[in-house]
């Protein structure tokens, strides 16, 4: 007996025709897998998923600092070296007080390599962040080798001086040879480090030192 859907009655389900029956499971089942997909696994996967990319972030973290705690030893040794290296460089930078004394050695390399000095002057200093520039202006006679000789003494100093802005010419003396009488001028920078209460008050005047004149 054919049935009409506008005849159908929840409460005779029995008598459904086999098709309305397979049709309405098939829909219930739709129905449920659709909610349950939506109402549950929706979220579960939705939370997988951002487990795994934590837990890849995770594994590269771990990896890092896997690689990180191998090489500590060797980065220790580094920091150390460089601390080695910092420290001898700063010994190596005069204090104020030990500047006098640069200057005698500076005129003790020219009197041995057999230089007439006619001026030998510290400037004003330069302060920068975390040291202080110490220039020297030096004017000097002799000749190219004992220029040359006083050049390489000053490279040869226990403490750090850089030759700038030098200048070479003939004295202008009189039946002297152009090798044979030379006069050079030279800038030689020295540097000072900054104690704390200086890095944090850097004086802007500087220290001027007292001009030597040897002309």
């Amino acid at each position: 007996m054919a049935l009409k859907l506008n005849e159908i009655n929840l409460s005779n389900v029995a008598d459904w025709p086999v098709w309305i029956k397979s049709l309405s499971a098939l829909i219930i089942f739709s129905a449920c897998t659709f909610a349950g997909y939506w109402f549950y696994a929706k979220n579960t996967l939705d939370n997988l998923s951002t487990i795994q990319k934590k837990e890849s972030q995770l594994k590269t973290s771990v990896a890092l600092k896997m690689k990180q705690a191998v090489s500590l030893p060797q980065y220790q040794a580094q920091i150390e070296e460089l601390k080695g290296i910092y420290e001898s460089m700063i010994q190596q930078l005069p204090n104020s007080k030990e500047v006098p004394q640069l200057v005698d050695d500076i005129t003790s390399v020219g009197v041995r390599a057999g230089l007439t000095f006619r001026l030998i002057r510290p400037m004003p200093e330069k302060v920068e962040s975390f040291y202080a520039t110490l220039p020297i202006e030096i004017s000097v006679s002799g000749t190219y080798d004992e220029l040359g000789q006083f050049i390489s003494g000053i490279s040869a100093l226990p403490r750090i001086v850089m030759i700038h802005d030098f200048s070479i010419r003939p004295s202008g003396k009189e039946g002297a040879k152009q090798e044979d009488g030379l006069n050079m001028t030279i800038k030689a920078n020295t540097y000072r480090y900054l104690n704390e209460d200086e890095q944090r008050k850097p004086s802007e005047k500087g220290v001027r030192g007292k001009g030597v004149n040897r002309g």
